[in-house]
Parts: structure tokens; sequence; C-alpha cells
């Protein structure tokens, strides 16, 4: 009865490495995702604004502070009025935000994020 029997499966090592991995993932994902769900906060925020405006003839002053408080109600933070271009086109306005969000990772590793989305008001 010589048999040698084979071990097989994962070192206390190799899980720890593997969980190592599994963690810088995960802490990563918890730094990226709230920057994406306010970035999709935007873009419902500017469905809302071409909802509600209706072709009324509005300034651009006047739609850049409807749309501020639509995302003072919908908690967006990182779209500052500067963020905001509104130009005439297409028969009717053009509302283009966009910007960019750093986020720290480890150490002086940074994620940068560039977001845009524009919405056409007739």
């Amino acid at each position: 009865m010589n048999a040698i029997k084979k071990t097989s499966g994962m070192t206390l090592l190799g899980f720890i490495f593997m969980m190592m991995i599994v963690g810088l993932f995960a802490y990563a994902g918890f730094k990226l995702v709230p920057a994406y769900l306010e970035f999709s906060s935007v873009k419902d925020s500017m469905k809302t604004l071409k909802a509600q405006w209706g072709g009324r003839g509005s300034s651009p002053a006047q739609i850049k502070r409807d749309l501020d408080k639509i995302f003072y109600t919908s908690y967006v933070e990182s779209v500052k009025p500067e963020h905001i271009k509104i130009t005439r086109g297409n028969g009717g306005y053009v509302v283009t935000v966009k910007y960019d969000k750093r986020e720290p990772f480890i150490g002086n590793l940074d994620f940068l994020m560039h977001f845009k989305h524009q919405v056409v008001l007739r």
C-alpha cells in the first residue's frame, strides 16, 4: 500500500494573497461607485430639466438657475456653475455638463474620472 495521496487546494499564503487582491478591488469599487451614482443623478436631473422646460422662452441664465435647483434637490455636489455650458443650436438650447472628479485611492494614487452629458431643449 504505497499509494501516494495527492493533495489539492490552496495554501494559507495563497489564500491571503487572493484575499488581498479581492480587497484591493473592493476598496477601488467603494471609491468609484459613489462618483458614478452621482453622475447618474446628473443625467436624471438633466432629463427632469428637459421635461420641465417645455419650450418656454427662458434665458440661459434662467436655465442654469433651474438646473442648479434640480441639482440641489438631487444631492449633486460635484457640478459647479462653471461646469454648465449652454449654447444655442438645433432649434433651441444645448445644455452640456462637463466635469472631472478626482478621488484619492492609496497614498499618492488618485482616480481621475471625466464626465460629460448633454441635452437639447426645444
